[in-house]
């Protein structure tokens, strides 16, 4: 129908396959680290920065996420307080 578009139409097994592939791995735990870190539920903060980087900060009580990224670069890391431990997701 015309709602298939611009829509891809997966086989169960390319699915399966997709899941398994590493860029779907990181953006399911980017997906898990959103949904389930305290810092995402207390305050943001906007850090000031050089032209193309962006740097931002989450917190609550002792959890943060911070998440810095070269816009030029395209690349990021994230950095996050998982009970008491400092860890990262690149």
């Amino acid at each position: 129908g015309h709602k298939e578009i611009n829509r891809t139409t997966l086989s169960l097994e390319a699915i399966r396959a997709g899941l398994k592939t590493k860029v779907v791995q990181q953006q399911l735990d980017m997906i898990r680290l959103r949904n389930t870190a305290a810092a995402f539920s207390g305050t943001v903060e906007f850090v000031e920065t050089t032209v193309g980087q962006l740097h931002i900060i989450w917190r609550k009580e002792a959890s943060f996420a911070k998440l810095e990224a070269d816009l030029m670069t395209h690349t990021f890391s994230i950095l996050y307080s998982d009970s008491g431990i400092t860890k990262s997701l690149r």
